[in-house]
């Protein structure tokens, strides 16, 4: 295990280094963390769920990068060890080979994690920096991004651990990579794909319907939840803006208690200059109203503005009520549970695989392939059909494509009536080689 650790170090660690690197830039040049505009404390109600919104969201953007730079890493590594070296050095460590897969797999968890923990971090302390300019601060901040956090890792290992099986059934190089993309790509396909065909079979479209969500996931917040909220806030809005005109209409003074007193928060403790932001709402009012040249003595546009702003407040950081809590705790153990289960069988898998073998370690993998595409072509082909003998033909073209994916990905010595390209004869016996 030293030796094998000395010899990757250097490459694992760059990897991270670069990875990280990445998500930096692209969420710098798509200002996803970097809150470099000035802010007026007037914008403090709109300026506190905007930075949280960053801090405490999903983004599967950054999944996708890790993803992708996880494929063109694995790519460029088994490239360079197309020459003898890395084979033979491998050869000659007195490991089993279930210990050198243990390593390689607890490496490249490493690998996708180190850079979602890195930026996580570096996103919160630019969030608790930008928001000290302002004399805010949030003591919970951490606890709020720890749940996404967790949720993304969670969600890595899973697509790494189905990925590292995947890998561990090819024999050649690059095409350990490719392979297991392809699988992944075609199961998701199909699976996407059941929903159009069974349409009018509700458990099978909820069954589709859930798999995807669980293996295809979204950043946090909805368009659903948008537009649900939006028309909550709408709800409220023209209340309080009733209230304002009954008030102004009966020529009073109009108190900031008469027209909202908090009754929409969340309870979440947020300070501003050391004292809870609620109790700073109204000098904050009072300053900006200055400021803009509104009369010192026009009590009642400034308590009307402090209701708006403090409303507008504490509607949007209900957002983060539940912060203590992992959202879809389930779906944590389900992401874990897969991550367990498949590192189980890629263990297992590695202490039984032959070494003679040509294109796959296992006859049942040429099987799962054919059956994947043969899968997907006919739930495309089904979802665009339109009469019987469409169908009928399709499934015919499914059955066919299972075959032929059999036959091309059976080694040519494996193949019974054939040796370069001529047929031999029934009545003569051949021998097949030990490695198919």
């Amino acid at each position: 295990m030293k030796k094998l650790f000395k010899k990757e170090w250097k490459f694992y660690t760059t990897a991270i280094v670069l990875i990280t690197l990445v998500m930096i830039g692209y969420n710098f040049w798509e200002e996803e963390i970097w809150y470099s505009y000035e802010a007026i404390p007037y914008e403090l109600s709109v300026f506190i769920p905007f930075v949280l919104n960053k801090v405490c969201l999903r983004n599967t953007a950054n999944i996708v990068i890790i993803a992708i730079a996880y494929v063109v890493i694995k790519c460029c590594y088994y490239w360079n060890e197309r020459n003898s070296y890395g084979r033979d050095f491998k050869l000659t460590i007195p490991v089993k080979e279930r210990v050198v897969e243990g390593f390689y797999l607890l490496a490249d968890m490493a690998l996708v994690m180190l850079p979602v923990v890195l930026y996580r971090s570096g996103q919160c302390l630019v969030a608790v920096s930008e928001l000290k300019k302002y004399h805010v601060e949030i003591p919970w901040l951490w606890s709020a991004m720890f749940p996404f956090l967790l949720k993304d890792i969670a969600y890595l290992f899973m697509l790494l651990a189905v990925f590292r099986l995947l890998e561990g059934l090819i024999v050649n190089g690059v095409w350990k990579v490719a392979g297991a993309a392809v699988a992944i790509a075609l199961f998701l396909a199909g699976l996407c794909m059941a929903g159009y065909v069974f349409p009018k079979e509700e458990y099978l479209s909820e069954i589709s319907d859930f798999a995807v969500d669980f293996l295809l996931p979204d950043d946090e917040y909805s368009y659903v939840e948008f537009v649900n909220n939006w028309e909550k806030w709408e709800n409220a809005e023209n209340e309080l803006i009733d209230k304002i005109s009954d008030l102004r209409g009966k020529n009073e003074n109009i108190e900031l208690e008469q027209l909202y007193n908090g009754e929409m928060s969340p309870d979440l403790e947020v300070l501003y200059n050391g004292k809870p932001i609620e109790d700073s709402f109204y000098s904050i009012v009072e300053e900006s109203c200055k400021e803009w040249g509104t009369e010192e003595n026009d009590s009642n546009e400034i308590a009307s503005q402090t209701a708006f702003e403090w409303m507008r407040y504490d509607f949007e950081m209900q957002e983060f009520a539940c912060y203590k809590k992992v959202p879809d705790a389930e779906s944590i153990w389900g992401y874990l549970g897969m991550t367990a289960a498949m590192c189980i069988l890629t263990l297992w898998l590695a202490g039984k695989r032959d070494a003679s073998k040509s294109i796959f370690y296992f006859d049942f993998v040429k099987y799962m392939y054919g059956l994947l595409c043969g899968s997907v072509v006919l739930f495309v082909g089904l979802a665009t059909s339109i009469f019987l003998w469409h169908r009928i033909l399709i499934i015919i073209v499914a059955v066919c494509t299972v075959l032929i994916c059999i036959y091309w990905m059976t080694p040519k010595e494996c193949i019974p009536f054939e040796i370069n390209g001529k047929k031999r004869e029934k009545n003569k016996k051949y021998k097949v080689e030990k490695s198919c």
